[in-house]
Formats: C-alpha cells, structure tokens, sequence
C-alpha cells in the first residue's frame, strides 16, 4: 500500500472515535501490503466501513492522477481496477478506467469500462456522473464509430453506435451513426427504420434536433426507390454464390464475413470458399470460432507475406495440430515476403 494511503487511513483514524476492535483493524490495514487486503479489512470492521473504503479510494485516486500525469498509464490502470475493488458501487474507479483507455486511444475498452461501471452502479448521484462522463465524451466514441465503418469493421462500429444511442435515447446521434453504418453496408431499408425510430424518440424532447433525422430518412427513401441493390450472397442459389465467393482470399472472405450475420453465416457454410485458402500471415487473423468452422473444409493453405524471424509458422502448425484439420493435404507459400 502507497504511504499516501497509510497517512489518509491515519488522518482517518485521528478524526473518528473508534472502538479497540475498529482500531485494530484500521492499524492492521496501514500495515497491509495490497489494496485487496484493505478491502477485507474493512470489510471486517463492524462500522464506519463505507468511510474508510472511500478514504483509501480517494487516496489511490490522488496517486493515479500522479501516474497519469507522468504517462505511467498501465500503473495507472491497476490503480483505477484497484478503486473498483475497493467500492464497487462508486462512479470514480470505472470512470477513470475509461479515461485512461480514451488517453491511449482505446476507444472500445473505454466503452467497455463505462458500460461495466453503468451496470455496478445502476442508481443514484453515482450513476448520474458516470453517465455525465460517458456524455462528455460522446465526440470520441461517435469517431471511433465512423473510423471502425471505413475500415470495413461494421460489427465494432455498429456496437459503439448503438452504445451511444442506449446512452442517449433522446439524443439524435447514435441513430444517425447507426443508420449511416447501415447506408455504407447498402442496408438501405435497415437505415430507414433505425431513421424512423431516431424521429419517434427525439421529436417528444428536442424537436430541433430533428432535421439531420429527416434529411436522412428523405434522402435513404430516394436512394431506395433510386437504386434498388441486390443482395447477392443471400438471393443467389447458395451453389452460385458459393463459386463467387471461392474466389476471394481468406481476408475478403473475413472482411464480408464482418458485413452482417447472415453474410458471415452463408459464407461459413460455403465449403468452397474454403478448399484453399489463402491466408496472409501478416494481417489474416483466425479467431478460433472461425477455425472450428472451417477445420473440416480446407485442403490447402498458401501463406503469402511470411514475415521474416517469426513464430507465426510454428503458430499456424501447433493450430493445425490441435484443431484436426483432417482434409487438410497441402500447405504451400509464395515468395512474397515483409521485413
């Protein structure tokens, strides 16, 4: 325990008239080593436990500013776990969770900190901050949303964008965010509904936020009736689109397979697509769902852009082995290297 700790606890100690037993106890935990000790301490004591846990909050509080301050983000963030422990019902911990995420850029384990602090404290001033915070930084999240659409990760842009509409289901943006991620999916009519339901929630508490709501809904309507689309994966036979998607390479297939759940489910069970598979070492990323889904379909990996002094092959081989991949005749590699 950091001796800014010990010398709250001791202040704390001085202002309250404590039993023998309390003051037993609150000696002990100056002497503990870990803030978990603490929180059993505390825990222990008959009364003024809710004083004392937030003393020892407040105190890491004061030594987590310090470490951000000088960039020591990840003793920062213990700090900031260590405050949760210590009182789980109080807003600051999860708070400056997500703050440190957001300084690093982490935008997606920020939303993740807040959520979590959203769900522990789900009443009250506590929440009502926590919320306050989450609000204050809706630029960045709404951001990261547009960022994570132009890269093709919809299902992560989606997942902040409906985040901020839960958030703020007054607010216009999250339904702004959400149906423009659909738009750039060709979900046309999808983005038409979110815009709908965007106009019955905001027209009742601030009806001048409402244009941006309208211009989008009148503008997906034109392009519907415009430029009706097709849905390729889902309307053609599946054997026709089973050929087309046979084509691609491994990181095609896993970026459509980010486009919508039935894209990612027609092209799990496309065998074809799978036969060979041409998997880029550098930035193909199998997650181990995916790999239990196809282990039975591919005959053949070419590896491509082999980084040099790597494990990655051991890696994809010790996967192999563990995961039976029993069709599986051939690996083979091209030329194409990176350093």
């Amino acid at each position: 325990m950091s001796s800014i700790t010990a010398k709250a606890l001791l202040h704390f100690e001085r202002s309250r008239n404590l039993d023998e037993q309390e003051r037993d106890l609150f000696q002990e935990s100056v002497q503990s080593l870990t803030v978990q000790s603490n929180h059993t301490i505390t825990n222990r004591a008959p009364s003024g436990r809710n004083a004392v846990s937030l003393t020892i909050a407040q105190s890491l509080d004061t030594s987590l500013c310090a470490h951000v301050d000088s960039k020591e983000y990840d003793s920062a963030m213990k700090i900031a776990l260590a405050m949760q422990q210590c009182v789980p019902r109080s807003y600051c911990g999860y708070q400056r969770a997500a703050q440190i995420h957001l300084i690093r850029n982490e935008v997606e384990e920020a939303q993740q900190a807040y959520n979590q602090g959203l769900d522990k404290v789900s009443k009250g001033n506590d929440n009502a901050l926590l919320r306050k915070s989450a609000e204050d930084a809706l630029d960045i999240f709404d951001q990261a949303a547009i960022d994570l659409a132009k890269n093709g990760r919809f299902m992560n842009a989606h997942r902040i964008a409906e985040w901020i509409t839960r958030l703020l289901p007054r607010s216009p943006t999250g339904y702004l965010r959400t149906g423009e991620i659909f738009e750039m999916q060709g979900k046309y009519s999808t983005a038409e509904e979110v815009y709908y339901r965007g106009v019955s929630k905001v027209v009742s508490s601030a009806p001048k936020s409402l244009d941006s709501l309208v211009q989008h809904l009148v503008n997906v309507k034109r392009e519907i009736k415009r430029n009706p689309r097709c849905d390729f994966i889902m309307q053609l036979p599946f054997e026709i689109a089973s050929e087309i998607l046979q084509q691609l390479s491994c990181y095609n297939l896993l970026k459509c397979m980010d486009v919508s759940r039935d894209w990612k489910e027609r092209i799990l069970q496309s065998s074809k697509a799978w036969r060979v598979t041409i998997l880029n070492m550098k930035e193909d990323k199998l997650d181990m769902a995916t790999i239990q889904r196809i282990k039975l379909f591919v005959q053949k990996f070419v590896l491509i852009n082999i980084p040099e002094n790597s494990h990655s092959m051991d890696d994809l081989l010790t996967t192999i082995a563990d995961n039976e991949f029993k069709n599986l005749v051939d690996i083979g590699k091209r030329n194409t290297r990176v350093h």
